[in-house]
């Protein structure tokens, strides 16, 4: 398969990064490696609740949208990426 730009993805979680997510990271870091581009996105983060270096990472290359607000998340999602190219997963919480 070719692709005129890399493929990108968007992760679209409730909350990420949480310490149970770790099977999140360790999938995102596969897509990674294998040349696709990473989009994260988390309605909120918690960073008070992360101890591990993989997870204050990540929450450093997440965009969490109720932080960044309304404007932001749309700027961003509309001008970056055209809908065929951004491809969301949704994961839900319990």
């Amino acid at each position: 398969m070719t692709f005129r730009d890399p493929p990108a993805i968007g992760y679209v979680v409730n909350t990420y990064p949480r310490p149970s997510h770790s099977f999140i990271r360790r999938e995102i870091r596969a897509l990674e490696t294998a040349g696709w581009t990473i989009h994260r996105f988390a309605m909120r983060g918690d960073p008070g609740a992360l101890v591990d270096p993989d997870d204050i990472a990540e929450h450093a290359r997440t965009e969490h949208v109720l932080e960044a607000g309304a404007d932001r998340k749309s700027t961003r999602l509309n001008s970056s990426h055209g809908i065929g190219d951004l491809v969301c997963r949704l994961l839900l919480e319990n």
